[in-house]
């Protein structure tokens, strides 16, 4: 290491100028002079440049993108399983609803896939399951309209045949609720023979029900569409017992 000091003007006022000079390996010579300005024997200090962090918030950016790829693969991967289970249940409900329609008349096609679709769990239902929730369907139903029945019977302004007859239906659909629920047993136990028996005792119900607004001529029966409901949820059910049994979807 070399050191000199030299002599000169700096703005109009004498400095020293002190030069460091450090020789390499590769040649006798040295690289360029460090200096420092010297004034009053203080020495200017340079500014300090802060590195540059753009690249590494880069690469912490890239590494936090790269991070969220799998997370977002196995969404796509979920979204594409539950859109094909949907569709694979749509398809399900579809041609078991047609299956019927074929082969019973008192079934209507957009009533049968409108009602299945009704339950959420039907959304994931093999054919079996969708025969439970029609019988599900079958309980929710009955139960509502004997409640319904019993709000008709508290209006005292009620026609007095209609109210007769609104008694007897109270009296079949109390008899319903314990036949839908032993359906459900046996539907469980694989007794299809003996669940067909107590959904036919629940279409059988309704149908006497509505049959009695129909002996007096002029009256309209307040229980049509929800006698006319089960009744098709019934024959539904019905049909998908033998479809179940017979494997003939």
């Amino acid at each position: 290491m070399v050191v000199f000091f030299m002599k000169n003007y700096w703005a109009g006022k004498i400095v020293w100028i002190l030069t460091v000079q450090t020789p390499t390996h590769s040649s006798p010579h040295y690289k360029s002079p460090s200096s420092c300005l010297i004034e009053k024997q203080k020495c200017e200090k340079v500014p300090h440049i802060p590195p540059n962090n753009n690249n590494n918030k880069k690469k912490k950016k890239m590494r936090t993108t790269l991070s969220f790829s799998p997370l977002l693969l196995l969404f796509l991967l979920l979204l594409l399983s539950s859109s094909f289970h949907r569709a694979a249940a749509q398809t399900l409900i579809y041609n078991t609803c047609e299956t019927g329609v074929n082969h019973d008349s008192n079934i209507d096609f957009t009533f049968c896939t409108t009602s299945l679709q009704s339950a959420p769990a039907s959304q994931c239902a093999d054919l079996g399951g969708l025969g439970m929730i029609s019988i599900k369907l079958i309980q929710n139903n009955v139960t509502d309209t004997r409640c319904y029945v019993k709000h008709l019977l508290k209006n005292k302004k009620l026609d007095p045949y209609v109210k007769v007859r609104l008694q007897d239906c109270l009296e079949l659909y109390s008899d319903a609720i314990p036949s839908v629920k032993q359906a459900v047993k046996y539907y469980k136990s694989k007794k299809f023979v003996d669940a067909n028996r107590e959904i036919t005792f629940v279409m059988d119900a309704v149908i006497t029900c509505e049959d009695g607004f129909l002996e007096k001529k002029g009256v309209v029966s307040p229980l049509k569409k929800r006698d006319n409901d089960t009744f098709q949820l019934s024959a539904i059910s019905l049909s998908i017992m033998n479809m179940f049994q017979t494997g003939s979807h």
